[in-house]
């Protein structure tokens, strides 16, 4: 029963990311570039910042489907390379949005854990 439950409910997370990845890439395509350093207090991210850390958050339905813990307190917190025109924006998106979804369409019993986004599947 767990298998036949799995695919369907992934297949219905996966269509739900593909929907809000249009939304969220058209807010990404507006962003400017030459506001990527303003930030509106000195303890605020950039606006870069922001813009990155949003097309990442995808990303994390991978992450999640690939572990079962998840600990940002252990996270290696190396600098990652500035990203510095809409084009590598929208293309490190994309790259995140493919792996999320490529993730929930391999999900299985075993990738969803009780902390994965497939948990209901399989309890």
């Amino acid at each position: 029963m767990e298998t036949t439950l799995v695919a369907p409910l992934a297949h219905a997370f996966s269509t739900e990311l593909l929907e809000e990845a249009k939304l969220t890439r058209r807010v990404l395509e507006r962003v400017p570039v030459a506001q990527f350093d303003w930030q509106p207090h000195v303890k605020s991210m950039t606006l870069g910042t922001l813009a990155r850390h949003t097309a990442d958050l995808i990303g994390w339905i991978k992450d999640t489907l690939d572990t079962t813990d998840l600990d940002v307190a252990v996270f290696d917190d190396a600098p990652v390379a500035p990203i510095t025109s809409t084009e590598e924006l929208l293309a490190y998106f994309t790259q995140r949005v493919e792996a999320a979804h490529t993730g929930l369409l391999h999900a299985t019993p075993r990738t969803c854990s009780s902390n994965g986004p497939c948990a209901a599947a399989t309890t």
